[in-house]
């Protein structure tokens, strides 16, 4: 899901985004299987202002972050917390990087009892 842009002020950003995901499948347990076994990923994007020649704005992975989805499927309602964006090329752990806040709640339990 793309987010309208949010300007950047003294290197912080809030915004807060809501979004629905419909997901249909004729095979449930597949769909099951696919949240038990690959995380979301959320992926923060910079975008750089065009240049006179250019027809559109450049725009660079300023970093990403994985939600792990399993405990919706143990049970929890929400999955939520505070978690780094780590830039795309790097190989040092840094222990200043930024943070997203996130929170997940399906409408309706994943799993019946």
């Amino acid at each position: 899901c793309e987010t309208p842009r949010v300007p950047l002020t003294d290197k912080t950003a809030q915004y807060e985004a809501q979004t629905t995901l419909t997901i249909t499948a004729a095979n449930r347990s597949v769909v099951l299987d696919e949240i038990a076994h690959k995380p979301i990923v959320l992926t923060i994007v910079e975008c750089v202002p065009k240049e006179k020649k250019a027809k559109e704005d450049k725009t660079n992975v300023a970093g990403q972050t994985s939600v792990d989805l399993l405990p919706l499927l143990r049970g929890q309602t929400t999955v939520s917390g505070c978690q780094a964006v780590y830039p795309p090329s790097t190989t040092e752990i840094d222990s200043d990087l930024p943070q997203i806040e996130f929170s997940i709640a399906p409408q309706n339990p994943l799993l019946s009892d």
